[in-house]
């Protein structure tokens, strides 16, 4: 019996990496590319078209958690369940076959030892990076020693670890079993590039390159590049009659510093106040000078202990407003800081004028999740943020309540 099966349509670029993964000279590849390329569709209509060529074969798709294998496969049951050619599927154990003998078998990278004592003929390793190198050094590679046809990696990079060392075989000419190939997300013609084009002002050049560009790179996690260029400002500023001014106040916790930032409408910092180990109230009536001397909208920070500093603060001063912190919000005001930093919008104390906050610069750190793709931003090991937050406020500040006129003359 002939049973003719369509599978996806691949854009050109898909095209050309299938093209070389079907090479027979090469069993292991390494795919190596930028998030929503379609890298997991692609890997899906390549096993079944594995499994169905290949009468008879055994064949592993392995992922770092098993919710993403339940999702793959229960993406490849629906794509052939009700056709001839799917004659069983378990999904308590993750298992398939097929109607000339080729078994799929989805396992998790949880729960490796589970893949002991298998042999197979094909193997797809998906979000290679995040699977442990002693995973496929000592559980994987034997399972497919003796009768592999072809292993395929995909992956987002993550730093150079181990799959970054299979990607420096692919590029080795003495390495004809292997080859390396990386896409990036502007490959993919469903994607807006406008947006493509945005995330690379917004977010750390380091998770560019390597979330959207597929490229691997060292594991610095800078956020903020090239800090001279911006911070350039060797003196504060007095006000500036017609000038709006606009501030954010970063409330210390614990060894934490309270720290008022203000900018001008230009966004060029003024002056920051940064203070510790006081009484609130001191505190509190320093920062309501500055405020009154640049007649400031000033953003507090409300979350935690400063929801009674707000009351304190706003019946001292009345064009004060509240900002709350959450990983969300913080990673916005982050994000938008980064924005106009990378695009020299802003103009930064020099580091002789205010140590502090360029040296928050230089060690601001993040992380990212690639399950809910977010950033979170901090500083490296215990340093501190506080100056990094308040000018990030004060800049949210002048977003805010530039566009409400709510001024206040004292």
């Amino acid at each position: 019996m002939e049973i003719e099966v369509e599978g996806f349509i691949p854009y050109p670029r898909q095209k050309e990496f299938i093209d070389k993964i079907e090479d027979d000279s090469v069993k292991y590849c390494v795919l190596t590319i930028g998030r929503q390329w379609g890298k997991t569709l692609l890997a899906q209509n390549l096993i079944l078209k594995w499994a169905l060529e290949n009468n008879g074969s055994t064949l592993l798709w392995l992922s770092p958690v098993y919710s993403q294998v339940r999702k793959v496969f229960d993406d490849i049951v629906k794509a052939i369940e009700g056709t001839a050619i799917l004659v069983s599927s378990n999904k308590s154990n993750y298992e398939m076959e097929l109607i000339n003998g080729s078994k799929l078998i989805f396992r998790s990278g949880e729960k490796p030892d589970a893949i002991r004592g298998y042999t197979f003929t094909h193997m797809i390793v998906d979000e290679s990076a995040f699977i442990k190198d002693e995973v496929w050094n000592t559980i994987l590679k034997p399972t497919i020693l003796v009768k592999g046809k072809k292993c395929l990696f995909i992956s987002t990079p993550k730093g150079k670890n181990w799959l970054y060392e299979l990607h420096q075989r692919g590029i080795d000419p003495d390495q004809p079993k292997y080859i390396s190939l990386q896409g990036t997300s502007y490959d993919n013609p469903y994607i807006d590039h406008d947006e493509l084009n945005e995330a690379m002002k917004t977010i750390p050049e380091n998770i560019f390159k390597q979330e959207i560009m597929g490229e691997y790179v060292d594991t610095g996690g800078e956020v903020f590049a090239d800090i001279d260029r911006y911070c350039v400002l060797p003196r504060w500023s007095n006000k500036v009659p017609g000038k709006k001014y606009y501030a954010g106040l970063d409330v210390g916790r614990q060894q934490d510093y309270s720290v008022l930032t203000i900018i001008d409408d230009d966004q060029n910092v003024v002056f920051i106040y940064r203070d510790n180990n006081k009484p609130w109230d001191v505190i509190l009536n320093n920062v309501v000078t500055y405020l009154k001397k640049f007649n400031a909208t000033c953003m507090i920070e409300t979350n935690g202990i400063g929801d009674p500093l707000f009351d304190q603060l706003s019946k001292k001063y009345k064009d004060v407003h509240p900002f709350v912190t959450t990983n969300t919000s913080k990673q916005q005001i982050i994000e938008d800081l980064i924005y106009q930093t990378n695009t020299d919008s802003m103009k930064l104390p020099t580091r002789d004028l205010f140590p502090p906050l360029y040296n928050e610069l230089k060690t601001f750190s993040y992380s990212y999740s690639p399950s809910s793709r977010r950033v979170v931003y901090k500083g490296i090991g215990n340093t501190h943020d506080d100056c990094i937050m308040s000018l990030a406020i004060s800049l949210n500040s002048l977003r805010e309540k530039k566009t409400k006129g709510s001024y206040y003359i004292y």
